[in-house]
C-alpha cells in the first residue's frame, strides 16, 4: 500500500531532507532469523567437523596403541627367547663339560679294563693250552711223582689266574662259585679212574702219590716262610 495519496500535499524538500527510513520490522525479523540460522548451521558444521576430527584422532590413537601393543609383545617374546638362550647356553655348557669329563674318565677306565681283559684272555689261552696238554695216560711210572707235581702246579697256576680274573671282572662270576672246584674234582677223579686205579697201586706207589700231592703245598708254605724271614731281616737291620 502507498504511503501518500495522489491528492495529498507532499513536501518534497522535507521528504528529501529526512533520513532513509529503516526497513520494516518484518524484514528485520526475517534477516535476523536468517543470520541465526546461518550461525546455527555454521556451529553445527564446526561441531561435526570437530567430532569427525576427534573420531579420526581416536582411530589413529587406537591404531597407534595396537601398534605399540604388537611391539610390546614382540619385545617380550624377544626378551623371553634371549633369556631362554642364555639359560640354555649356560646349562648345556655345564652339562657337556661335565659329561665330557665323565666320559673321558670312563673311557680311560674302559681302556684300562679292556687292556686287562686282553691280558687275562691271553693268560687264559696259555693256561688252557697247558692244562689241556696234561694227559696222565702218557706218564711213565718211573716219572710219576715228577709228572704229578708238574700237573698239579700247572692246574694250581691256572686256578689262581682264574680266581684273580673273577675278582677283577664281574662278568666271569656269572658261573656258579663252585664250578671250578667241581670241575677240578671231576677232572682229578677222572684222571685217577682213567690212568691210575687205586686198587692197582702198591703201597709204595700210594705213598709216592700222597707225597706228590702234598709236596707242592709244602713247597709253597716253605717259600712263604722264607720270604717273611727275609722281609723281617731287612726291617730289623
Amino acid at each position: 500500500m502507498a504511503l501518500h495519496d495522489d491528492h495529498d500535499f507532499v513536501d518534497r524538500e522535507f521528504e528529501q531532507s529526512r533520513p532513509a527510513s529503516a526497513p520494516p520490522s518484518g524484514a528485520q525479523d526475517a534477516a535476523s532469523g536468517l543470520s541465526a540460522q546461518e550461525v546455527k548451521g555454521s556451529a553445527r558444521e564446526q561441531l561435526d567437523a570437530k567430532f569427525g576430527s576427534t573420531q579420526q584422532r581416536l582411530l589413529a590413537l587406537k591404531q597407534e596403541q595396537e601398534k605399540l601393543e604388537s611391539e610390546r609383545i614382540a619385545l617380550e617374546e624377544m626378551r623371553r627367547r634371549r633369556s631362554e638362550y642364555s639359560q640354555g647356553r649356560e646349562e648345556m655348557i655345564t652339562h657337556l663339560t661335565r659329561g665330557m669329563a665323565l666320559l673321558e674318565e670312563a673311557e680311560e677306565d674302559a681302556r684300562r679294563e679292556a687292556t686287562a681283559m686282553q691280558q687275562s684272555l691271553e693268560d687264559f689261552r696259555q693256561h688252557l693250552e697247558k692244562v689241556s696238554a696234561l694227559n696222565e695216560a702218557d706218564w711213565e711210572e718211573a716219572q710219576l711223582q715228577r709228572e704229578l707235581t708238574h700237573a698239579l702246579i700247572t692246574i694250581e697256576n691256572a686256578r689262581k689266574e682264574w680266581l684273580s680274573s673273577v675278582s677283577r671282572f664281574p662278568v666271569l662270576s656269572s658261573d656258579p662259585p663252585d664250578a671250578s672246584s667241581t670241575a677240578g674234582a671231576k677232572t682229578g677223579s677222572r684222571s685217577l679212574g682213567t690212568g691210575l686205579s687205586m686198587s692197582n697201586l702198591s703201597l709204595s706207589q700210594m705213598a709216592r702219590l700222597g707225597l706228590a700231592l702234598t709236596w707242592p703245598l709244602a713247597l709253597v708254605w716253605l717259600m712263604t716262610c722264607l720270604v717273611l724271614i727275609a722281609i723281617w731281616s731287612r726291617l730289623a737291620s
